[in-house]
């Protein structure tokens, strides 16, 4: 489904550091991947055959690019019964012409690892704060007692009671952690 797609693709494999990152030649091609991935360009692993990497070391399928692509790749993969064990996460950025699409485990999520956190430390989701802005952080600020969203976030995420504090380019965060935190 994706072949169209090879310049946008990224797995991310759980293993040491050469080939924790695999992309296709084409992604040579795709800047603003180019831009991500020349942040660890040691965990880099170029690969003309992405399908030979698909393993149980495989954790996540991310694709990213230009808005109008990942778009299209979104419509695509939203249409495909072959992902029923996956889910689609999404962060837009459209300021910066950019979106990501990351494919998990149907159980991933960041409201999942929060769960996780939660039993771990004793506490209860009532005590828990979150500041997203985009739509990959959705069922983790509706999970948490406290959601907070940031003024520069998707409209999506705004009318659904969560906390708005200004824009995370100018304190946002700081502004949540300083209101709620003391």
């Amino acid at each position: 489904m994706a072949r169209n797609y090879l310049q946008y693709v990224v797995l991310h494999r759980d293993i040491g550091a050469n080939g924790q990152t695999v992309v296709h030649p084409a992604c040579s091609t795709n800047q603003k991947m180019q831009g991500y991935l020349s942040q660890f360009p040691e965990a880099v692993l170029e690969c003309p055959a992405l399908e030979t990497m698909v393993n149980s070391e495989l954790i996540q399928i991310m694709f990213g690019g230009e808005l109008t692509a990942m778009l299209e790749l979104e419509r695509l993969l939203a249409d495909s019964s072959r992902f029923e064990e996956m889910k689609l996460t999404k962060t837009y950025y459209p300021g910066k012409n950019l979106g990501i699409i990351d494919l998990l485990h149907k159980n991933c999520s960041k409201r999942t690892a929060l769960e996780f956190l939660v039993e771990l430390y004793g506490t209860s989701r009532e005590e828990v704060m979150a500041i997203g802005d985009n739509h990959n952080d959705l069922e983790m600020l509706e999970y948490a007692g406290l959601g907070v969203i940031v003024a520069n976030c998707v409209p999506e995420l705004r009318g659904r009671g969560f906390v708005e504090v200004g824009n995370n380019n100018e304190g946002g965060v700081a502004m949540a952690l300083q209101s709620y935190l003391t």
